[in-house]
């Protein structure tokens, strides 16, 4: 009965643009709001940074990230930023659907790795939070692709917020901070929502490589401007 009302209510009412609150099919962004979102043009393969006409960047050739490629679709700014938020602290769903659907949307020419996994998150910060949006977006793309997501990794170690603290500090603050608890899939998609430093997928890739991963793609929504 409960699903049925549901499904009325959303024929009754409009979905709307999470950018503007305009009417919009399916609670996808508006052909404006859409503009708005500052796309990450010729990425570096491998990084991500911008501008390197799809080609490896000459930072990865030096020292190449511990990962095999990395796709993002949005600088971490403006409505991106606003949006990604919304999703993350507010438990926005709209927020975050409309902008995974634009992000599928994007990305699809992508190898489908044997399975997808979500960045963990501590249990206690989950526990505090109720809401962990790097699952979220990992099981809305698995589901999309029919690709399985995989749960074998566990984040055992509380750290405080990394923002503000240099590369080297990321990574001493990360270090021993995840553990497996199955064997991992040969290749995987390692998803979140924000790419900073890359502390953490660097730190995740190491782990599961050293455990019989062979490839790592990191799948992400947006990457802070370099």
């Amino acid at each position: 009965m409960l699903r049925s009302l549901i499904q009325s209510l959303r024929h009754a009412l409009p979905l709307l643009c999470p950018g503007c609150l305009q009417a919009q099919r399916n609670g996808a962004l508006c052909p404006v709001c859409e503009s708005y979102l500052a796309t990450i043009d010729y990425p570096c393969p491998s990084c991500g940074a911008p501008g390197s006409s799809f080609e490896v960047c000459g930072a990865c050739l030096k020292k190449p990230p511990p990962w095999d490629s990395l796709h993002g679709a949005w600088h971490f700014e403006g409505l991106s930023r606003h949006l990604i938020h919304q999703f993350k602290y507010q438990h926005n769903i709209a927020a975050g659907r409309a902008l995974v659907m634009l992000w599928l949307a994007h990305q699809t020419a992508l190898f489908k790795p044997d399975a997808v996994v979500a960045v963990p998150m501590h249990y206690r910060k989950q526990q505090q939070k109720g809401f962990n949006q790097a699952e979220w977006l990992a099981r809305q793309i698995g589901a999309h692709w029919s690709m399985p997501q995989w749960h074998g990794v566990r984040r055992i170690k509380a750290t405080t917020a990394l923002e503000g603290l240099d590369k080297g500090q990321r990574k001493q603050m990360l270090s021993d901070a995840f553990r497996l608890t199955d064997r991992p899939p040969r290749s995987v998609a390692l998803v979140d929502d924000v790419l900073t430093s890359g502390a953490t997928a660097a730190e995740l890739t190491r782990l599961l490589k050293r455990n019989g991963t062979q490839f790592v793609s990191i799948w992400i929504l947006a990457r802070t401007p370099l």
